[in-house]
């Protein structure tokens, strides 16, 4: 709420908090190719994010609702947040974590019409301390390794969780060899790319090794750079010149469609 300028009136904060952003999808609605909302910064005001899902929907229908939600929990809890997000919320795919197994999430999972995008290579500070531990896995009768816990997510996900074909990984920026090694393993999956912008990763490599052979598949995740790349009362045309500058940066790695 402290980064909302004074002049975005409402007469609560949820009213504020959707008074702020409507301006921005209206803005970027022809300059991006998802909006992603985070669930934790909202889960105070779910009133303001489904009127800010709505929102989205109703002006830039062709442009998906990614809900940035990392749930990670089981059973009637997983049952739950799937039906928040999907049924009540409206968002089109979300972000979960892998550590509760593929039973785990399966809620989620079995969505047909629904994406999902697990946790795999962060882009965090300390993100390698279970990230890169080495785990066993036995990949034929003799064939025995140890491959990193992250490598061993982006195998699963591929080979057994997207028998829907609805799956992508969340894997940062700021690991360019990791996505190169992630695009080998996972074909033509989507990958959800955090890490360009606040945490200024290179962006050359990081798209480079991340699009498939198509040019296609990232899902280039800037935020903070845009919606704060002002404080005063031209924040809605800072955000709208800072997501132009940004499709500039990436012209030269789309390929002709």
């Amino acid at each position: 709420m402290d980064q909302i300028p004074a002049g975005v009136l409402g007469h609560n904060n949820t009213a504020r908090l959707f008074n702020f952003c409507a301006p921005v999808v209206d803005a970027l609605a022809r300059q991006v190719c998802a909006f992603k909302p985070n669930f934790w910064f909202w889960a105070r005001h779910l009133e303001a994010l489904k009127a800010l899902i709505d929102y989205m929907h109703t002006m830039a229908p062709d442009v998906p609702v990614i809900l940035d939600f990392k749930c990670g929990d089981i059973g009637d809890t997983c049952e739950e947040a799937a039906a928040l997000a999907f049924d009540e919320l409206a968002a089109d795919a979300v972000t979960v974590s892998p550590y509760v197994g593929q039973k785990g999430l399966a809620p989620f999972l079995r969505r047909p019409d629904k994406g999902v995008f697990v946790l795999c290579r962060t882009s965090n500070p300390g993100s390698d301390e279970l990230q890169k531990q080495l785990v066993r896995v036995q990949f034929g009768l003799d064939d025995e390794r140890y491959i990193p816990f992250w490598e061993s997510v982006a195998r699963r996900v591929a080979a057994t969780w997207n028998n829907l074909g609805n799956c992508g990984l969340v894997i940062g920026a700021n690991h360019p060899d990791e996505l190169k090694v992630a695009r080998e393993l996972i074909g033509d999956m989507p990958i959800l790319m955090p890490g360009i912008g606040s945490q200024a990763a290179a962006i050359e490599p990081a798209i480079m090794n991340g699009q498939t052979s198509h040019g296609t598949g990232l899902v280039v995740n800037v935020s903070r750079k845009m919606l704060g790349a002002s404080t005063g009362p031209d924040y809605v045309e800072a955000a709208l010149h800072a997501a132009m500058d940004y499709n500039h940066q990436f012209d030269p790695f789309r390929h002709e469609q």
